[in-house]
């Protein structure tokens, strides 16, 4: 017979009644070759797997644990977010009235997964790929992760996710996003991380990620961005991972921009833009990318555009004909 679960308590000693009581030498027990799966009820294995672990009225497990999701991983080597369990609804301790559908009650809105880990840290909602043309009603407000990708939201309203004051990590990839409207993150103050990649964002002012003070990974790539605010990145003393890749860069002093931020960051894309070859501008950005060359983790990528001119004419008697032709090369910077 294989375990596919096991809890907790199966394994308790006779007669320890306290976590730091002395362990007895033969209290060991060997679990390998179950086909464990690894949910949120069996996320207590990992914590009894790690070699500090100094609750003794548990035995040491003395081999090797491995467990789904497939191919079945070993225990140690998997990280946290592996233990979720799907639910459906959850009724809070504070909630005295759930199963009548009241306000406290909290669901996981249609068509969308939602998943949380044995103690409700982790409280992740999936609506991806939904097309949603506005934030989901009745999301619970103490989740943690939101992934939105995939939707159709060209323009995000104020206040659109201010009831989520526990959201950590928001997925809004490929969204159709054109404009990012003032406190559009507003009340969202332990938000982490936020993917905007793949939109169509053109410009960014300066207010857009207003009241974000403990972001800490910014993802911009695949926009259309031209435009950046110099202090747009100024207010998040915690920023250190921003992708700038693969936008409309031409003439962005990118070192003016970055100025305050440039020593914190842990990680700057930047390739894929058409930067202008023009002298002044290409001196200035070279010399920066040099200095900072440890922080660009694509500047090898990086490279400027020097459009050229030229044209040719034919005529007879009084006619002439002249043909203009752009011809781009590119220039390492």
């Amino acid at each position: 017979m294989l375990f596919r679960s096991l809890d907790q308590n199966a394994l308790r000693l006779n007669g320890v009644d306290s976590p730091s009581a002395t362990r007895g030498a033969t209290a060991e027990v060997l679990l390998n070759g179950n086909e464990f799966i690894c949910d949120c009820s069996m996320q207590w294995l990992q914590d009894v797997h790690e070699e500090y672990y100094t609750d003794f009225r548990y035995p040491v497990i003395a081999d090797e644990i491995k467990c789904s999701p497939q191919p079945y991983s070993t225990l140690g080597g998997l990280p946290s977010y592996i233990f979720l369990c799907q639910y459906e609804s959850r009724c809070p301790p504070s909630c005295h009235c759930c199963g009548f559908n009241c306000d406290c009650e909290l669901n996981c809105p249609d068509s969308c997964s939602c998943y949380n880990d044995q103690s409700w840290s982790v409280n992740i909602v999936d609506c991806s790929n939904l097309q949603y043309k506005a934030v989901p009603p009745k999301i619970p407000v103490d989740l943690t992760e939101l992934r939105l990708d995939g939707s159709i939201l060209p323009t995000l309203e104020p206040n659109s996710f201010f009831q989520h004051k526990y959201l950590k990590a928001l997925y809004l990839n490929s969204s159709q996003i054109e404009f990012i409207s003032n406190k559009s993150f507003h009340g969202l103050h332990q938000l982490t991380t936020l993917h905007l990649g793949n939109n169509f964002i053109e410009r960014l002012d300066g207010y857009e990620f207003a009241g974000l003070n403990n972001l800490e990974e910014l993802y911009l790539q695949q926009n259309s961005i031209s435009w950046i605010g110099n202090e747009t990145f100024a207010r998040h003393p915690r920023l250190r991972i921003l992708w700038l890749q693969q936008n409309n860069f031409v003439s962005l002093q990118v070192w003016e921009v970055l100025s305050t931020r440039i020593g914190r960051l842990a990680e700057l894309r930047l390739s894929g833009s058409d930067y202008s070859c023009d002298c002044d501008y290409y001196t200035a950005f070279k010399s920066w990318l040099v200095e900072f060359q440890t922080k660009v983790s694509d500047s090898d990528e990086v490279h400027c555009v020097d459009t050229v001119s030229s044209s040719s004419g034919a005529g007879s008697g009084n006619r002439s004909e002249e043909h203009t032709s752009e011809l781009q090369s590119h220039h390492d910077l």
